[in-house]
Formats: C-alpha cells, structure tokens, sequence
C-alpha cells in the first residue's frame, strides 16, 4: 500500500517517476517533462526542441514555467511514430 504522504508515483518505462493529477482513469494522468522523457528515450533539451517545433505531442502549460502531458496523448503520439519497416515513408 502507498503512503498517502508521498507524491504518487506510476512505473514507466521500468523507472519511477512522479505524476501530477491521478485519477481513476489512468490515461488522464499529467506527466511530468522528466516522465516523458523516460517515456520517449530523449533528453529534456530534445523534448523542449519538439515543443517549440510542434513536432512533440500536445502539452499542457500549467503554470508560467512549468508544463505537463496528458499520458494518453504521449501514447497516442508514441504509436503513431511506431513503424514495422524502415522502409515506411510516413513522415514522424
């Protein structure tokens, strides 16, 4: 059981990492930068590159300086830069 002082944590991508806003439905979860991170395989610096290019999935701004992921758009956009062949064309 999980102590309901500590910050709710959800294993990604074999490593712990911190959510913000849990609720019942899991794909409703707010990922933090780092969560996406560990969740695509990139650096902070690439994710915040794909930010200011619109190449990333959508965000979510929740504060002047900080944002967030809703966890079922980062699969949405993990899924549909899945490719079965490196011959597949589709742009990423």
């Amino acid at each position: 059981m999980s102590d309901p002082s500590q910050p709710p944590t959800e294993n990604l991508a074999g490593s712990r990492v911190i959510v913000v806003g849990v609720w019942p439905d899991a794909a409703d979860q707010i990922l933090m930068p780092e969560a996406f991170c560990i969740a695509a395989n990139c650096s902070l610096r690439t994710a915040a590159r794909w930010r200011m290019n619109g190449s990333g999935p959508p965000f979510i701004k929740l504060g002047p300086r900080r944002i967030g992921y809703r966890r079922s758009a980062v699969e949405a956009w993990l899924s549909d830069r899945e490719r079965h062949s490196t011959l597949d064309r589709r742009s990423a």
